[in-house]
């Protein structure tokens, strides 16, 4: 089973990005983080299984970009989202 790694700070925009990927894959599972720490912690425990994240530039616990250097740092492909 494939893992997704969704970050961001917005519930709204956590659930709609959960809603359309489970619409359009199969067999997968959705990991969801509200901030850095969760995002690490997450990562800490998944971070050879997780295939892909979806990653906030701008979260309230770190410094904007320092989520993605984190993804990047355990080379988890991401897809950045910005305002």
């Amino acid at each position: 089973m494939r893992k997704i790694l969704l970050i961001d700070d917005s519930q709204t925009v956590l659930k709609a990005l959960e809603d359309k990927i489970l619409s359009l894959i199969d067999n997968v599972l959705i990991l969801k983080a509200t901030s850095y720490k969760e995002a690490s912690d997450i990562i800490r425990h998944n971070q050879d299984t997780i295939s892909v994240a979806v990653v906030d530039l701008n979260l309230p616990d770190c410094i904007s970009g320092k989520a993605v250097l984190l993804t990047a740092s355990h080379n988890i492909p991401s897809i950045v989202l910005t305002g």
